[in-house]
């Protein structure tokens, strides 16, 4: 059965690319973050990500879009 899709659904998206880079879009907020976890607020709910040396390489609450680089690895990401 397929699901409807509801006029003025928002959409998100989260791209991971060569593991060094995360791309994240319908951010509505990043309530925290340092080089061990960042967490975000999303149009469907928090986003944790959780790695090694993190950092918030883009933000923009205009677009809604979050870009994240990492130095080591990614551990997890929790939605």
């Amino acid at each position: 059965m397929a699901e409807e899709v509801k006029t003025g659904a928002k959409f998100h998206n989260i791209i991971l690319e060569n593991r060094g880079r995360l791309n994240v879009s319908g951010v509505e907020d990043v309530d925290s973050f340092d080089e061990g976890a960042v967490i975000i607020f999303t149009n469907m709910g928090v986003l944790t990500v959780r790695g090694e040396d993190l950092h918030i390489n883009k933000f923009s609450v205009e677009s809604g879009d979050v870009i994240l680089l990492k130095n080591a690895s990614l551990q997890q990401i929790r939605v």
